[in-house]
C-alpha cells in the first residue's frame, strides 16, 4: 500500500526527534544502568518506530526495529545484562534506524539499505545468555507481560499498525473516557508548525517593523494627527506579534548539546579515552537559527577537546588526574547574549609551542612568532590550516576547522575566545545573539555617520564637557581613561577606531557599554532614540568588516551598520588574559560629594535624584500605561513596574513661567527606573537633562514629605526627593 504523504511525514519528523532522544538516553544509561525509566523510555522509541513502519510497509525498517525491541524487551525483564558492549550495540541500532529513515525521507523508499549485520549482532546476545532467572508471574491487575523472545523476524502487520484494521479495537476506545479526552486535548493545544513557515513568518514580521518605523518618521512632526495615534497602536500591535513570534521559533539549546555525550563517548571510543560530560544550562532557549548555527561548531570543540585536550588514560595516571576526562559545557545567558563554555581538565596549550607550530608550518614569520602576546598565540589556532596533529586520523590532523568555527560564529554575531592553562585545561567561550532577527538598538553619530548600538549592551549615556575635571580624561600607558563617579573606565573614540573624520563638538558623549561582564565607554558625537531594527548579516562583498555585526534599514530608509560591542572591547585591548585584569574599572573610589541627577518636573521646576539609585532611564509610550487599582504601571522587563508621578504625589509644586522654556508635548512619559525599599519604581519627570556634582551647594532641610533636601544644582535652586517617601505617597507594596 502506499502511504499517505501527511502520516508519513509526521512519522519522519516524530522518528527523527525520538532517535535524538534515544540517543542521549542510552549514553545517560550506561552511567546508570539500573534505572528503568531510561530503559523504558528507548524501548517505546523502538517499538513506536516497529508499529508505524509495519502500517507504512517498510518491512525492512520494521524488521530491524524488531530486532531492537527484542533485545530491549530481554533487557527490561532482566534476562540479559546490561552493560558497556550491549549499549554499544544499541547505539549502533539508533544509527542504523536514523540512516533508514534519512533513506525515506529522501527517496520515500528504503532503498538498499542492508540490515543484516546489526540484526545478526543483535540476535548474537541471546545464542550467548544465560537460562533466564524465573521472576514471579505478573499479577492480573498489571500490564500484560512482554512477549516471549523469538528470532528477529517481521510480525503480523496487524499487531503493530499504527491504526489498526476496524476489526481490531484501539487502546483508546477499550480505556477509560479521561484517557481519551486528555489525548484528545492534548492534541487540541498545540500543533506542527513547519520551520518554513515560521521563517516566512518572521520575514514578514521583519519587514512589518521596517514599515512601522517609517511611519513613526511620517507622524513625528505632530503626534496628535490620527496616522500619529495609528502608528501608536500599530507600534503596540506589531511588539505583540513580534514577542509571539519569536516565542514560537525558540528552542532548547539541549537540542544541540544534547548529542555532545554522544559524541564525546564515541571519539573517546575510537581514541581509547574514557570521557565524562556534564551539561548545564541545557533548558536555555534560543532562535532556532541560533541553535543552527552553534550545531557544528560544537560538535568541532568537543572532539577537539577529547582528541587533543585530553591526556590519555596512563598520561593522566602520572600527572595525578582521574583516569576518566572530564568535560564541561555549560550554557547561560545574560542581556541578549548566549555564552557556551567549552572546558576540559586535559593537558592545555602552550603559547610558545603554538608559536613555533605556526612558524613551522609557514603561517606566519619568527618575528611576528616573538612579538606575539599570550593571547594572540593562543588565537593561531583559528588559522586556516593550523593543527597541532602530527599525523591525519578520522579524527583531526587536515588543519580544517577551528577557523571554519570563528567564522560561522562570526557569520551570526558571534565570538569566541579561548582561555588555557599548561596541565589544567583549556576552555572556549563561545558569545553568539539570543535571536538573529530583531534587536533593539540605540542610534548614535560618530564622523558625520549614524551607527547602531545593541541596546542590551547600554548602561549609561553621559554628557563630557570640557572644563568637567570629574570627567577629565587620563592617558595610562597609551588607553583613555575616564573617571565615571570616582571609577576609572577604560574609553575608546569611536572615530579614531573606525578611522572617519574625528567630531569637534564642544559637548561630545560617553556610552557606557557592558560587553561579557567587561564595562567600558564609547566617546561618540551624539545619541539618538532607542528603536527596534531587522538586523541582517553584512554582504559577502564586506563580510571581513569585524567591527560591524551586521546591517539594518531604519525607517527612513537609509542603511544603518550595527556596531559589534564585543569587537571593540577586545581590539581596545578591554580583556582578561592569563588571569591578569587588562584595563577594567578600578575598585570604586567614594570621594566626598554626592553625584545626582538632574530632572525637569512636569510643571517645569527642577528635580533631582540620587544617581547611586537610579537603574535606568526609559521613555514608555502613554498607550503602554494600565491601571491596576489606584496606580499607573507598565509592563516591564517580564515585571510590572509601578509609575510614580511626580504631579500627583507632590501636587502643590508650583513654578514661576518666566524664564522658564516651553516643553512640547508628546506622546512618552521620560521615567527614571530607581531602586526603592519595595523593589524597583518609575519616576515620572518631564524630561532628563543632565548628571552633576553637588559638593559645597547650599542646602536648605526639606519643607515636605517626599523631599530629602532643596539645593542649589546649576544656578537654581532643586529638590532632591525621597524615593521611598514618594514610593509610599503614591502608594507602591512590596510585593512577596
Amino acid at each position: 500500500m502506499e502511504a499517505d504523504p501527511e502520516v508519513l511525514k509526521l512519522f519522519l519528523e516524530e522518528s527523527t526527534e525520538d532517535l535524538d532522544r534515544a540517543d542521549r538516553d542510552l549514553v545517560e544509561l550506561e552511567k546508570t544502568p539500573n534505572d528503568p525509566e531510561l530503559l523504558a523510555r528507548v524501548f517505546r522509541t523502538v517499538h513506536t518506530i516497529k508499529g508505524t513502519t509495519g502500517f507504512l510497509g517498510f518491512t525492512k525498517l520494521q524488521t530491524l526495529a524488531n530486532s531492537g525491541e527484542n533485545l530491549l524487551g530481554a533487557l527490561r525483564e532482566h534476562r540479559l545484562p546490561l552493560d558497556q558492549q550491549t549499549i554499544t550495540s544499541l547505539l549502533a541500532l539508533m544509527d542504523a534506524l536514523r540512516a533508514s529513515v534519512i533513506e525515506i525521507s529522501a527517496t520515500g523508499a528504503e532503498g538498499e539499505l542492508e540490515h543484516s549485520a546489526i540484526i545478526a549482532d543483535l540476535a548474537g546476545y541471546f545464542e550467548q545468555s544465560k537460562p533466564p532467572i524465573p521472576e514471579p508471574a505478573p499479577s492480573p491487575a498489571l500490564a500484560p507481560a512482554l512477549p516471549p523472545v523469538l528470532p528477529p523476524a517481521p510480525p503480523p502487520v496487524a499487531d503493530t499498525a499504527l491504526v489498526p484494521p476496524p476489526a481490531t479495537p484501539h487502546p483508546l476506545s477499550t480505556g477509560t473516557g479521561s484517557l481519551r479526552a486528555e489525548v484528545s486535548a492534548s492534541a487540541d493545544s498545540s500543533v506542527r508548525v513547519g520551520v518554513a513557515v515560521l521563517d516566512s513568518l518572521m520575514d514578514l514580521v521583519s519587514e512589518l517593523v521596517v514599515i512601522r518605523s517609517q511611519i513613526e518618521v511620517i507622524s513625528s512632526d505632530d503626534p496628535d494627527t490620527p496616522m500619529a495615534t495609528s502608528g501608536r497602536q500599530l507600534r503596540l500591535v506589531t511588539r505583540e506579534l513580534q514577542d509571539q513570534v519569536m516565542k514560537a521559533r525558540l528552542q532548547p539549546i539541549g537540542v544541540v548539546t544534547g548529542r555532545l555525550r554522544r559524541l564525546a563517548r564515541d571519539v573517546g571510543a575510537e581514541l581509547g579515552k574514557r570521557v565524562q560530560v556534564a551539561l548545564e544550562g541545557e533548558d536555555i532557549a534560543v532562535d532556532r537559527a541560533v541553535n543552527e548555527a552553534l550545531r557544528d561548531p560544537l560538535l568541532h570543540l568537543v572532539r577537539n577537546c577529547v582528541d587533543h585536550g585530553l591526556e590519555s588514560a596512563t598520561e593522566r595516571a602520572a600527572v595525578g588526574k582521574p583516569a576518566v576526562g572530564s568535560l564541561r559545557v555549560a550554557v547561560r545567558h545574560s542581556h541578549g547574549r548566549v555564552y557556551v563554555d567549552v572546558s576540559d581538565d586535559g593537558r592545555g596549550m602552550d603559547p610558545v609551542a603554538l608559536a613555533r607550530r605556526a612558524v613551522r608550518i609557514g603561517l606566519i614569520s619568527e618575528d611576528r612568532a616573538d612579538r606575539l602576546s599570550e593571547r594572540e598565540a593562543l588565537d593561531l589556532v583559528f588559522l586556516p590550516g593550523f593543527t597541532t596533529a602530527d599525523q591525519v586520523t578520522n579524527v583531526s590532523g587536515r588543519g580544517v576547522g577551528m577557523d571554519v568555527v570563528r567564522s560561522n560564529l562570526q557569520r551570526i554575531g558571534g565570538s569566541i575566545e579561548i582561555r588555557s592553562t599548561i596541565g589544567v585545561g583549556t576552555s572556549f567561550r563561545l558569545n553568539v545573539p539570543l535571536t538573529l532577527a530583531i534587536m533593539p538598538v540605540l542610534t548614535v553619530w560618530c564622523g558625520g555617520q549614524r551607527y547602531a548600538v545593541p541596546q542590551v549592551s547600554v548602561r549609561e549615556i553621559r554628557r563630557v564637557r570640557g572644563d568637567d575635571v570629574e570627567q577629565a580624561p587620563d592617558d595610562i600607558e597609551g588607553a583613555l581613561i575616564y573617571r565615571i563617579r570616582g571609577h576609572l573606565l577604560p574609553s575608546v573614540d569611536l572615530a579614531a577606531l573606525l578611522k572617519v573624520p574625528p567630531d569637534h563638538e564642544a559637548d561630545q558623549l560617553l556610552v557606557l557599554l557592558e560587553s561579557d561582564q567587561r564595562q567600558f565607554a564609547v566617546l561618540v558625537a551624539a545619541v539618538g532614540d532607542t528603536t527596534d531594527v531587522v538586523a541582517k548579516p553584512l554582504p559577502r562583498s564586506v563580510g571581513g568588516v569585524s567591527a560591524f555585526a551586521g546591517v539594518s534599514i531604519y525607517g527612513d530608509g537609509c542603511p544603518v551598520l550595527i556596531l559589534d560591542v564585543d569587537w571593540i572591547a577586545n581590539i581596545s585591548g578591554i580583556t582578561v588574559s592569563g588571569g591578569q585584569a587588562e584595563p577594567t574599572p578600578a575598585t570604586a573610589v567614594r570621594e566626598d560629594t554626592v553625584l545626582l541627577l538632574l530632572a525637569c518636573a512636569e510643571d517645569g521646576g527642577q528635580l533631582v535624584l540620587p544617581l547611586d539609585r537610579v537603574l535606568r532611564l526609559e521613555n514608555f509610550d502613554q498607550d503602554q500605561v494600565e491601571r491596576l487599582g489606584d496606580l499607573d504601571v507598565v509592563q516591564y522587563r517580564d515585571d510590572i513596574l509601578p509609575l510614580v508621578r511626580v504631579r500627583d504625589v507632590l501636587p502643590e509644586r508650583r513654578a514661576s513661567p518666566r524664564d522658564l522654556p516651553a516643553r512640547p508635548q508628546t506622546s512618552t512619559l521620560a521615567t527614571v527606573v530607581c531602586a526603592s525599599q519595595v523593589g524597583a519604581v518609575g519616576i515620572v519627570v518631564g524630561g532628563i537633562e543632565d548628571i552633576v556634582k553637588t559638593s559645597d551647594a547650599a542646602r536648605r532641610p526639606a519643607s515636605r514629605a517626599g523631599v530629602l533636601s532643596c539645593l542649589v544644582v546649576a544656578d537654581r535652586v532643586a529638590e532632591l526627593l525621597d524615593i521611598d517617601a514618594l514610593a509610599a505617597l503614591a502608594g507602591v507594596r512590596r510585593t512577596s
